[in-house]
C-alpha cells in the first residue's frame, strides 16, 4: 500500500515529465514543433505548432476536466434544491474556463490570442461565491445522507404527525421483512 506521502509524489510525476519535456523541447520538439513571431513583422503573439506530447497531455487534462464536470453534474442532480446553487456555480465556472480554451485549441479565435487567462476573470468570482458565500466546503449536507443511507441500523425520520418522511436502506429492508 502506498503511503499518503507517496501518493502525492506519484501525482507529481506527470507534471515533472511535462516540465522536463518543455525544458528540452529544442532537442525533440514533442511539445512545440515550431515557435515563431508573426510573419508580417508586427508585434503579436507567438505562432505555435504543437507537438504530440502537448496533445497527449491536453487529452489527459480534458479527460480529467470532463470527469470533474460529471461529478459536479451528478452532485447537482442528486442534491436538494438549496444546495444546487453551489454546484451550479462550480459547473458554470468550469465551463467559463474550459470552453474558451477548447475554442482556442480548435483554432476558432483570431490572431492566435489565447483567451483562457482572461476567462479566469469570470470564473474566479464564480468559484469564490460558491466556496465562501454558499459554503461549498461544508460537506455535512452532502455527506450526512450518504452516511445514514449506508448504516446497518434502521433509521426512520418522522414529522410531528408521526408520518415517516425518510427511511434508510436498512429500514426499508426491515420494513419489507415485517410486511411479509
Amino acid at each position: 500500500m502506498v503511503k499518503p506521502r507517496g501518493r502525492i509524489f506519484i501525482l507529481t510525476i506527470p507534471a515533472g515529465i511535462l516540465f522536463l519535456l518543455g525544458l528540452s523541447n529544442e532537442s525533440h520538439h514533442l511539445i512545440w514543433r515550431t515557435m515563431s513571431l508573426p510573419a508580417n513583422g508586427n508585434f503579436g503573439p507567438l505562432q505555435l505548432t504543437y507537438g504530440p506530447a502537448f496533445w497527449f497531455y491536453a487529452i489527459i487534462c480534458y479527460t480529467l476536466i470532463a470527469i470533474g464536470i460529471l461529478v459536479y453534474l451528478t452532485a447537482y442532480l442528486r442534491s436538494p434544491k438549496n444546495l444546487r446553487k453551489q454546484t451550479s456555480l462550480m459547473l458554470l465556472g468550469g465551463f467559463v474556463t474550459a470552453a474558451p480554451n477548447i475554442f482556442f485549441l480548435a483554432g476558432i479565435f483570431p490572431n492566435n490570442i489565447d483567451p483562457t487567462p482572461l476567462s479566469f476573470l469570470l470564473s474566479a468570482p464564480l468559484f469564490a461565491v460558491a466556496l465562501f458565500r454558499f459554503g461549498l466546503l461544508n460537506l455535512f449536507p452532502i455527506a450526512a445522507p450518504m452516511i445514514i443511507e449506508n448504516l446497518r441500523d434502521a433509521i426512520l425520520v418522522v414529522n410531528e404527525q408521526d408520518i415517516i418522511t425518510n427511511i434508510n436502506l436498512a429500514g426499508k429492508n426491515g420494513w419489507i421483512q415485517i410486511k411479509k
